[in-house]
């Protein structure tokens, strides 16, 4: 079986996001009722806590439908995976398995039926699934009914970290890990004795549910727990996981098992078709055809793979760098939420003489926000170079991790890792994605010069006989923009309030998919650091549909960008039963400072709809196996629903339901929206040139490999040379920095392939009204449901039509850019 490498492709950075596997749970627990539904029609965001009294609602025993009939949640079926990626890299994953905890579950306002077999806190976790061979049920039974949604009757009681109760501690991760395998292990004892049927694909399925119920927790807590030991435990979990992920990929008694269910006519559906088909072609991508010696050489590069993967994460994490301006005074005009990360540091130049300055950490966000605030050019160099070349201990380890890669692409049969990447994808070939960005890139060249010369006459107006450099981009693209439209960063944040954009959130819910977003308490042991909060989505037919966990604000240790981890993945569980999906959203939003709340800027707003359209891709799946489920799609189509959530943000038409003043409640002004928008598009150009240098990047780094391998810090100034009017500063080294050569490596194009096909999206179904309830309810039926049950091609044919996209010589396809360019202002 093939786990395909998706694990850490999951993790969009900041910029983006990002997922692949997705994995969704349907763990229903009953569902906490009160005040917490949020405000989808106005200012008034109160996420006020859930209340464990009263309800006349029922949000259960709903018959279960057809596909796409969306079932509610009678019977919960407590299934832990995810995914996310921040240090991992995990090659070559077809991840199966299936732990449930028969837990019968009745909403508010009914009885709470049997918690039956809880131990203590414990609720034992059985395996849905009968071979018809031995009739056995096996299961991991230290997780607990996993905390999908908080149950009134037991708020109290302490919970494991993600509501699994094998998680009480630390070490719970080696009880986890070893029941996983275990449990394993046995579904592949009685595949082995079992006839061919379909069965074989469900007990596939199975072992993924139930190595990713692990796997992926262990990986949401190695990026964001605040405690080392944790951190040190989830890692063991993760690469022990891991390893035994890729002997599964080279098992040869699983692939003759799917084989011989496939050859002998036993697969019927389209669904259960496609997933043993992609897990077959897995399997072969995994070298399951090759002598016995070569399958081990690929598992053990394989293997190296993830431990590089985690090794470059960790470093991005650990080793954030920083810079120390002298004199403090230097560093003038930091926004608030930016003052509050730097320190007071002292030096002695000479004897008696001690000077006071300002260390600046160089994280992702305060290097963003120095560079676009502070006045001196000199404190902006600095802060740029610092930021731009650390942690250099991740060069080696890039690498490497380029060399391994593309060994096991040549020993399984490809030029180069990208040319293995993409073959599976809707690109299909590295010369199709190359020719797509070169080709925009030459449509970006007459609009960028242009842009790039009103940058330049600028700056002459400030530092005569100064060119432009990379670290004078941010200041001043930002005070043209602000001069042109009469805009000010600062005060335009205060429209956007945390609250009130979980707000907007639950709007888009409400209005698009006639759904409830609404925050419940924590149970006591469920969280992992101050702050996180638990938001449940639920509709008034289906009942409980999912679990959002947040997690927003900076802290040393965590996960720098932003990210959509999948917690838990979703799949049919008998006629009846659906597990219910969970996710974690990972930001670092400015935190509240001084009385004020949290306030984003607009692009932090657009980061976190982004997000959220990753998480309704993995809550709205509704997909017979989790092999399919939620964003376990083509890279190249799954980046498209968040890339789409983020064009909302830019309607005034949306943002006067939500966006208001945090102190007046003032709505904000229809003028302010249109220059926002306005204002985005100055520079659209060379911030797609940008994007165009990042894919084409990726391909030179993962294509074919000369002797003594890549050099890329070379690769990179020739790329910035070539397609930017603003060149490589020497000495920097920002792809140390760039965590999606870990998990989008070579595959970073599906960026743009998203901005495309969303734009469209956009221009076909809600450019005339945005809250449409159609167009939202197409969204969801005919996008968001199959996750990656049905071929992404057939998707966009149906609803966008051929016209948006254009097919190349190698059997793949290349978006029409038309939308995205007049999205863009160009």
């Amino acid at each position: 079986m093939a786990l395909v490498a998706e694990r850490m492709r999951r993790v969009a950075l900041a910029a983006a996001a990002a997922v692949e596997s997705s994995f969704w749970t349907r763990a229903s627990s009953p569902v906490a009722r009160g005040k917490g539904l949020l405000a989808a029609e106005g200012a008034a965001s109160e996420l006020a806590g859930a209340s464990s009294e009263g309800s006349s609602e029922v949000w259960g025993n709903r018959e279960s439908g057809r596909r796409g009939g969306f079932p509610g949640v009678v019977h919960a079926k407590d299934v832990g995976k995810g995914g996310g990626q921040g240090r991992g890299w995990l090659s070559s994953l077809p991840l199966l398995g299936s732990t449930s905890s028969h837990v019968s579950v009745q909403v508010p306002g009914m009885q709470h039926q049997a918690w039956h077999q809880r131990n203590g806190h414990k609720v034992s976790h059985k395996l849905s699934m009968d071979f018809g061979v031995t009739g056995q049920r096996r299961g991991i039974t230290s997780l607990p009914h996993l905390g999908g949604v908080a149950a009134p009757a037991i708020r109290e009681e302490r919970v494991g970290l993600y509501g699994y109760n094998g998680l009480m501690d630390p070490q719970g991760f080696r009880v986890l890990v070893r029941e996983a395998i275990e449990t394993s292990e046995g579904i592949i004892h009685d595949i082995r004795h079992a006839a061919p049927s379909v069965a074989i694909v469900r007990g596939l399925d199975d072992i993924s549910n139930t190595v990713c119920t692990v796997l992926d927790a262990a990986e949401l807590c190695r990026n964001t727990h605040p405690d080392r030991e944790w951190v040190e435990e989830a890692d063991r979990a993760y690469l022990e996981l891991s390893r035994y992920v890729q002997s599964l990929n080279t098992n040869t008694t699983l692939f003759g098992a799917l084989v011989s269910a496939m050859e002998g006519g036993c697969i019927e559906g389209e669904e259960a078709s496609r997933v043993a088909a992609m897990l077959r072609m897995d399997f072969e991508r995994g070298g399951i055809y090759l002598p016995e010696e070569k399958r081990a050489q690929v598992e053990a590069l394989n293997n190296r793979s993830t431990r590089l993967g985690m090794q470059f994460g960790a470093n991005i994490i650990n080793d954030s760098g920083f810079v120390d301006i002298y004199p403090a005074s230097r560093l003038r005009n930091v926004p608030i939420t930016v003052q509050s990360t730097l320190q007071r540091v002292q030096k002695q130049d000479w004897p008696g003489v001690v000077r006071t300055g300002t260390r600046v950490p160089t994280d992702p966000m305060t290097v963003q926000s120095v560079l676009k605030w502070v006045e001196e050019p000199e404190v902006r160099r600095q802060v740029y170079l610092a930021g731009h070349s650390t942690p250099r201990a991740n060069l080696p380890v890039l690498d490497e991790l380029i060399a391994t890669r593309h060994e096991v692409a040549q020993l399984l049969g490809f030029n180069s890792y990208a040319d293995f990447f993409l073959r599976p994808l809707m690109a299909r070939t590295p010369d199709a994605v190359v020719t797509f960005l070169e080709t925009l890139s030459t449509e970006l060249k007459g609009p960028a010069e242009k842009e790039f010369a009103l940058l330049s006459q600028v700056k002459q107006q400030y530092e005569p006989g100064s060119p432009v450099r990379s670290w004078d981009r941010g200041y001043y693209v930002g005070l043209l923009k602000a001069k042109a439209h009469n805009l000010d960063a600062r005060v335009i944040a205060e429209y956007f309030s945390l609250e009130h954009c979980l707000a907007g959130l639950a709007l888009l819910t409400s209005r698009l998919f006639g759904m409830a977003l609404r925050e419940v308490p924590l149970a006591p042991g469920e969280g992992w650091a101050n702050g996180v909060r638990k938001f449940v989505l639920t509709h008034q037919d289906e009942g409980v549909l999912g679990v959002i966990y947040l997690d927003l604000f900076p802290r040393t240790g965590k996960y720098t960008h932003a990210a959509h981890f999948t917690l838990r993945c979703g799949r049919r569980q008998g006629d009846h039963d659906w597990q219910l999906p969970a996710v974690a959203l990972v930001c670092n939003l400015p935190p509240p400072q001084n009385g004020a709340p949290s306030l984003l800027s607009h692009g932090e707003v657009e980061t976190m709809f982004h997000e959220f359209g990753h998480a309704l891709h993995t809550l709205l799946s509704r997909t017979e196996y989790q092999h399919l489920s939620g964003t376990r799609g083509k890279l190249d189509f799954i980046e498209t629903p968040s890339n789409l959530l983020e064009l909302f943000v830019d309607d005034h038409r949306v943002l006067r339901h939500f966006a208001r003043h945090y102190s007046t409640g003032e709505a904000i002004p229809p003028e302010v929206v249109s220059g926002l928008r306005q204002s985005k598009r100055m520079f659209s150009a060379m911030d797609l040139q940008v994007q165009v240098v990042y894919s084409l990047m990726d391909q030179a780094f993962f294509g074919p490999q000369s002797v003594g391998g890549v050099d890329t810090t070379a690769v990179i100034a020739q790329l910035q040379e070539q397609h930017t009017p603003i060149g490589h500063v020497e000495g920097t080294c920002w792809q140390a920095r760039f965590n999606h050569l870990v998990g989008y490596g070579a595959g970073y194009y599906s960026y743009l392939y998203a901005k495309a096909f969303s734009s469209e999206l956009w221009a076909q179904y809600f450019a005339a009204d945005p809250l449409n309830r159609e167009a939202g309810e197409m969204l969801r039926r005919d996008v968001l449901q199959y996750g990656g049950s049905r071929d992404p091609l057939r998707i966009l044919k149906h609803v966008l039509g051929e016209h948006s996209m254009k097919e190349t010589g190698s059997g793949g396809i290349v978006p029409n850019t038309e939308s995205m360019m007049i999205n863009y202002g160009l």
